[in-house]
């Protein structure tokens, strides 16, 4: 599913859904009732800060990311999929904070640098 420029990030959620197709802003901030699924995070490389991320001393993102599309599903699938596609490799369980909108939750998994993070 993934093709090296996207990832897809598992989600569960209690935002409400606000009837809008726009991924960013397909779910609102008011609770619901509990939906789970995969959101589709493009990566684009920034290639202006290629050097300066290669170089500093500190950590310089050198891509851009967006969140394209956010697919629903029941959880228990969500859980087969998961299963499936962990290889028997423990899942990243990522929990954001309720002052979090959902396009930015759907993308932080991705910048956690973790060397596991490549093989999602």
């Amino acid at each position: 599913m993934d093709d090296g420029r996207s990832r897809s990030v598992s989600f569960v959620t209690v935002r409400d859904r606000t009837g809008s197709n726009d991924p960013d802003s397909f779910y609102g901030s008011d609770r619901s009732s509990r939906r789970a699924g995969l959101c589709r995070v493009s990566l684009r490389p920034y290639k202006a800060l290629e050097t300066i991320a290669a170089n500093a001393p500190f950590y310089v993102p050198d891509e851009i990311m967006r969140l394209d599309a956010i697919e629903e599903r029941q959880i228990a699938d969500l859980g087969d999929d998961l299963e499936r596609s962990s290889n028997e490799r423990t899942p990243l369980l990522y929990v954001h904070g309720a002052y979090m909108g959902f396009p930015k939750g759907c993308r932080a998994p991705l910048k956690i640098p973790v060397p596991s993070l490549d093989r999602l």
